[in-house]
């Protein structure tokens, strides 16, 4: 899964380009989308009206087979969420097993070499569900104060499974010091090399818009 509490640290952007990754790497990848802004969903090319997506699977008890939908790239499906999905964590409250609900789902799913969640920003009933669910976690981690900030709590929630992946720092000191400040405390998980900032992928959105 990815999952950072943080919110625009490239939860999103990281679990789609790891996907298309393994997948030309000859794997067949499954991306389940369970934040309810839906942003893998919509840049995957699907839309987020879908009846049959995740909520269904989580509130509905559907099968997951039902809402798995093929992308534009060949060997890389996805689940998609949807604005339906906003009420999910209060309705999911009362039921029973609620933490479980994916795993559950996913239990059932055959003939992927890995399965991708991409979480929504906050560590609530949707990310407990995930954290259940998978056996790896990368928390993609910009070097800001902010997003550092809750590393710390995240870290000790999800426990020795977690690989944060910190980016590489721009020029500005603020970046430099926050990730010099990060790396000694966790040297041993933290993607090297780091991930470039850059805005080649932001333009072709922005121009669409």
């Amino acid at each position: 899964m990815v999952s950072n509490q943080k919110g625009g640290v490239g939860k999103t952007t990281t679990a789609i380009s790891l996907g298309a990754a393994l997948v030309e790497h000859g794997e067949r990848v499954l991306i389940v989308d369970l934040d309810p802004q839906a942003n893998a969903t919509s840049g995957l090319g699907i839309g987020k009206d879908l009846p049959n997506a995740i909520y269904g699977v989580l509130l509905k008890e559907r099968p997951l087979e039902q809402s798995i939908v093929a992308t534009a790239v060949p060997g890389l499906d996805l689940v998609p969420s949807g604005p339906d999905m906003a009420g999910a964590e209060v309705e999911l409250v009362p039921l029973m097993g609620r933490e479980y609900r994916l795993r559950q789902a996913l239990q059932s799913t055959n003939g992927y070499d890995t399965v991708i969640v991409d979480c929504p920003p906050s560590l609530g009933l949707l990310t407990v569900n995930a954290l259940a669910a998978v056996d790896a976690v990368v928390i993609p981690v910009q070097c800001e104060y902010y997003a550092l900030e809750g590393l710390a709590q995240l870290l000790s929630t999800i426990g020795p499974t977690a690989f944060p992946g910190f980016g590489r720092a721009s020029s500005d000191t603020p970046h430099r010091q926050a990730r010099r400040s990060a790396e000694p405390r966790h040297p041993h998980r933290h993607v090297r090399p780091a991930v470039s900032r850059g805005t080649s992928l932001r333009r072709p959105r922005a121009r669409a818009r």
